[in-house]
């Protein structure tokens, strides 16, 4: 039945994208499958809710219609959407989360080991030399290791690889070398 809906409401909009009849019934049969893939992503009904919202949204900007030609077509389509949407989400709520911790610690920092190591201490000191010129990324990866974390930690607080962050903790450590030697 939910099949013969989506197959009708397709082929509506496949000639006129602007029917909205058609548009009503897409939405009605798509909603509960939506909201079931951004809710297994995103575990929060809220943010499910506004992610299922802008996935009907980018179907609406896009209006894939003629290049779908049936149900189990349109929702492959839907669902890599409301993957896209939910990651996007999640990477934008990461994000702010990072940058609002990483400003706030910055502003007291708390080493730790009871015997940071000289280098942890150094980049403690850069702290207040270069928090200025560094992003909310950098900050928060100096943070990490200021606290004595290891570089696999770190990678799992970040939801990065080992490698991503191995590398971006040299690149930083270069960083810090060349704005300490230019103070």
């Amino acid at each position: 039945m939910n099949d013969q809906v989506l197959d009708r409401a397709l082929a509506v909009l496949s000639s006129d994208p602007k029917d909205q009849d058609a548009w009503r019934k897409l939405f009605r049969a798509l909603w509960p499958f939506v909201i079931a893939v951004v809710w297994r992503r995103l575990r929060d009904r809220t943010l499910a809710e506004d992610a299922a919202q802008e996935v009907f949204l980018r179907l609406v900007r896009t209006s894939p219609f003629p290049e779908i030609s049936n149900a189990a077509q349109l929702r492959a389509y839907v669902w890599r959407v409301a993957i896209n949407v939910s990651t996007d989400l999640l990477q934008r709520r990461r994000r702010l989360m990072r940058s609002d911790r990483a400003l706030s610690d910055l502003h007291e920092p708390n080493l730790a080991s009871d015997t940071p190591s000289e280098e942890r201490i150094i980049f403690g000191e850069a702290v207040a030399l270069t928090k200025d010129a560094l992003g909310p990324e950098e900050s928060e990866l100096l943070l990490h290791f200021i606290q004595g974390r290891t570089i696999a930690e770190t990678a799992l607080a970040l939801g990065q690889t080992y490698s991503n962050t191995a590398v971006q903790l040299h690149r930083l450590r270069r960083k810090l070398a060349k704005l300490l030697l230019l103070h």
